[in-house]
């Protein structure tokens, strides 16, 4: 479930440091070559109501585009 998988990292964040759920996050699915990643990604992106980025390492995909939300993010 990669809904329950989000909430459970970001309750590991806020118990380690509650000040890093403050920050800014970019959000991705990766090994989007798999035919759930879509889904997955989908799923996400509604119930959190926000931009979810697919990428693979594997064949390169939306690696650009997560470099340039990442520097975004950090401007």
């Amino acid at each position: 479930d990669p809904i329950a998988n989000y909430r459970q990292v970001r309750e590991e964040l806020r118990l380690y440091d509650p000040s890093l759920v403050e920050r800014p996050e970019v959000l991705a699915v990766s090994k989007c070559e798999l035919p759930e990643a879509s889904e997955c990604a989908a799923q996400l992106g509604k119930e959190l109501g926000r931009e979810v980025l697919q990428v693979s390492s594997a064949i390169g995909t939306g690696l650009p585009v997560l470099v340039r939300a990442v520097v975004a993010a950090l401007q």
